[in-house]
């Protein structure tokens, strides 16, 4: 069984990539970019030009936190499998009670983060 799930986690690790740089690049096809500059306006880019470092630090953060939210919803997932699969096995339904508590601490825990790093870039920043 822990084969089957490193094999499916394996998998969708090794083809994350690819799904990126298949997906529809919406800045190129949808002519935003041609009628902003026509406009006057600048395209805000990841610490280039028009953009702060603030602003930078800030999307960084969030991505980093966004990233933290999928891995609590793979755990809560695994541990709700795990659930299900045990059988009565008690040894089993104990460790995915475990895991699924665990997964909503951490979750609890990168909220929290998300809500301090938010607030002390707006305070100061």
């Amino acid at each position: 069984m822990k084969k089957i799930y490193s094999l499916v986690i394996l998998f969708f690790l090794a083809t994350a990539p690819l799904a990126t740089q298949a997906a529809y690049n919406f800045e190129q096809n949808s002519g935003l970019a041609t009628s902003s500059q026509t406009s006057g306006y600048s395209q805000q880019r990841l610490f280039g030009q028009g953009n702060t470092i603030e602003s930078g630090i800030s999307m960084v953060l969030t991505a980093a936190l966004s990233l933290l939210g999928v891995i609590f919803l793979i755990f809560l997932i695994y541990g709700g499998m795990m659930w299900m699969t045990a059988r009565g096995n008690d040894q089993r339904l104990s460790k995915a009670k475990s895991i699924i508590t665990d997964s909503i601490t951490g979750v609890v825990l990168v909220g929290a983060a998300y809500a301090i790093s938010y607030f002390i870039l707006k305070i100061f920043f």
